[in-house]
């Protein structure tokens, strides 16, 4: 009866069902291009030849790697390679290894110690994985759902220590490595298991982040196999953001950390819940003090700004309605499964959302609850889309116009989106449906000529994921096709252009040509790019754009746009 507590679960009808809360999403005038890279070879006849999940860039400065779900691990030498190479096959590695039937099976997720490349450090030649274990044969989870234990699946974390970090291949035997399993968690289905894991590519060493591993956990079907209870709540790592620290490194003493129950990690003592006390005491199941924050659905897609704040920044997939761009810090409770988005959700009514209560209230006050729930950053519902894959913010060279704007997109439809970077915040919502930012959307060339994914891949489905390379540049992958595409800036035409301007306005002066069309471009910094103002038709006259700049310095650019060819 204690535990049933900690978790709003409504029962009876609530009065607001909404079953398409937001409005359909407005255009950003922005495009990317994209191109095939590589194929990642096949792991199956089905027409989903190879589940490519994460493409992640190496800590050597050059290599890439991409995991594919059903255990395949593949080694990309740089950026101008044309194939990959296997690294290493997780069945080879796990007999209980299992990848079916697909959902939250598989080889899910990888990570490099920041240390990987640092000969003699404690961290060199380590990385870490999580895939799926049957677990009629394994030992007994680190973790599992309090109000239910029993596990249809164990997520397993492991660290592997390399001999020689330059080596393209793990052996089936220990000639070249060594690997330890750090935690095992049960889940009672085979929905929303361990998702991404993560260092924080931004953190040096003295940072409470430096040498940290974050697991993204699912809530494992909690509301689907009608068990709300085991998530959002300190004593379970269902739906959390774990934060640990396989290894000290020098400057890392061992008093600021904790180690863990099973000896295989240590706990930082600046975890937010590492003294607290257990809400239900004697039902077996203490504080999980490796918890950062809580409250999640399926926390997906993890990354850190790689400028500015460095925000830690989550794509959570949502039941029926709202998709949600999280930004995470440390002890937020957001929300699940007594929220979906900045709306109220009942367990027991899933295909709908509802109106939050004015004035709004706190989580369950069963003690270390925060004072209020944290909202979404960002979200979007499903008419644009069915579940949210997170990308990144855009730090690269090569698109200036996306600087400083956070990318991410829909998994099934294959929808892009885009929002500042800047509009990503914390902050209560002053009424149901309300976030800091606003998504819009990305259009894509393929080609040359406009299109969307779904046409790109003549599929149904996308199975949309998003990439990184050293420099920041940005590649999607796909399941479906099993390829990788390299993002690109879209060609552009800009034409000379005079200015002329006052107190607070600016006018631009060019030449046009019959046919064609001119829009302007500001930028504060010459590295953030946006469309400013309306666009005017060429009449072969000098053609006149009016902009009234903001604050501060700010530069501009006018583009020539030209009808599509109509052929010769």
């Amino acid at each position: 009866m204690a535990a049933a507590a900690l978790t709003l679960v409504l029962t009876g009808p609530l009065p607001g069902q909404l079953a398409n809360p937001l409005p359909p999403m407005d255009d950003s005038g922005l495009e990317i291009e994209i191109e095939e890279w590589i194929t990642i070879p096949a792991s199956s006849t089905s027409s989903m030849q190879a589940r490519i999940s994460h493409l992640k860039p190496c800590p050597d400065g050059s290599r890439l790697f991409c995991n594919d779900l059903r255990g395949k691990f593949w080694v990309i030498a740089d950026t101008d390679a044309t194939a990959p190479a296997e690294f290493l096959d997780m069945a080879g590695h796990f007999p209980d290894f299992i990848s079916s039937p697909g959902l939250g099976t598989g080889f899910a997720s990888f990570a490099f110690h920041p240390e990987f490349a640092a000969s003699g450090a404690p961290g060199y030649g380590k990385f870490f994985t999580t895939h799926v274990e049957d677990p009629s044969n394994a030992p007994g989870p680190d973790f599992a759902g309090p109000l239910n234990p029993s596990t249809r699946q164990h997520g397993v974390v492991t660290e592997w220590t390399m001999t020689n970090h330059a080596d393209n291949a793990l052996t089936d035997g220990p000639a070249n490595f060594t690997r330890r399993e750090l935690l095992r968690i049960g889940f009672p289905s085979q929905v929303h298991g361990l998702q991404e894991i993560a260092v924080d590519p931004t953190a040096v060493p003295g940072d409470p982040n430096y040498g940290c591993l974050f697991i993204c956990v699912g809530d494992g079907g909690a509301v689907y196999v009608e068990v709300p209870g085991n998530t959002g709540r300190v004593d379970s790592a269902l739906g959390t953001i774990l934060r640990i620290l396989p290894v000290l490194s020098p400057g890392q003493s061992a008093t600021a950390y904790t180690t863990s129950a099973n000896g295989a990690y240590f706990i930082p003592n600046t975890n937010p819940f590492l003294a607290a006390t257990d809400p239900t005491p004697g039902d077996g199941a203490g504080v999980v003090r490796e918890i950062y924050a809580y409250g999640f659905r399926n926390p997906h897609r993890v990354s850190w700004d790689a400028e500015g704040s460095h925000k830690m920044i989550c794509g959570v997939i949502g039941e029926d309605n709202i998709e949600e761009i999280e930004v995470v810090e440390p002890g937020g409770h957001y929300g699940w499964p007594s929220r979906a988005g900045s709306y109220l959700f009942d367990p027991g009514d899933p295909d709908f959302v509802f109106p939050l209560p004015a004035p709004d209230t706190a989580p369950p006050s069963s003690p270390p609850a925060p004072a209020a729930y944290s909202y979404p950053a960002a979200q979007y519902d499903h008419d644009e889309g069915l579940a949210v894959v997170g990308g990144f913010v855009y730090r690269g060279s090569s698109i200036p116009e996306l600087y400083g704007r956070y990318l991410c997109g829909d998994i099934a439809k294959g929808g892009l989106f885009v929002t500042p970077e800047d509009d990503l915040r914390l902050e209560p919502p002053a009424a149901s449906g309300d976030a800091p930012a606003t998504l819009r959307t990305l259009g894509l060339r393929f080609a040359g000529s406009a299109t969307d994914l779904l046409t790109v891949l003549d599929r149904s489905r996308a199975d949309l994921r998003f990439g990184i390379d050293h420099e920041g540049e940005l590649y999607l992958l796909s399941k479906q096709s099993a390829k990788i595409y390299r993002v690109l800036p879209v060609p552009r035409t800009f034409v000379d252009a005079t200015i002329e301007a006052e107190a607070n306005s600016a006018s631009l002066h060019f030449p046009t040509r019959v046919g064609a069309t001119y829009r302007s471009w500001f930028s504060p910094d010459l590295r953030f790019w946006a469309i400013s103002g309306d666009t005017t038709p060429g009449d072969g006259n000098p053609g006149v754009l009016d902009d009234a700049p903001l604050t501060g310095r700010r530069f501009f650019r006018v583009e020539e746009l030209l009808p599509p060819s109509s052929g010769p």
